[in-house]
């Protein structure tokens, strides 16, 4: 839901993925080992997913590391890198995804 909250910019989607992490935070304190799901779903809810924008420099960023990157492939100048609803452009990768 979060992914695709990234891609398709629906706020409805963020109400979802936060009610179903509450709904399973208290399965997750009775047997904390019960979902290795639930962790990273929470730490992408907290620190957000990126969707990273490119035409040209599309495979370079594939390889980049990043934790909760997105990289479409668009025909956009340089590239977008848009966490939430807030986008900024690069005219080449920027230093914190190199």
């Amino acid at each position: 839901m979060l992914l695709l909250r990234s891609v398709t910019q629906e706020t409805e989607l963020i109400d979802c993925a936060e009610k179903s992490l509450q709904t399973f935070a208290r399965f997750v304190q009775e047997g904390p080992t019960a979902s290795a799901s639930y962790p990273i779903s929470l730490y992408a809810h907290l620190k957000g997913i990126y969707k990273v924008e490119t035409r040209d420099f599309f495979e370079p960023l594939l390889k980049a590391f990043r934790s909760f990157k997105f990289v479409p492939r668009r025909d956009v100048d340089g590239v977008v890198v848009c966490k939430g609803s807030a986008c900024k452009v690069y005219p080449g990768i920027p230093d914190s995804l190199s």
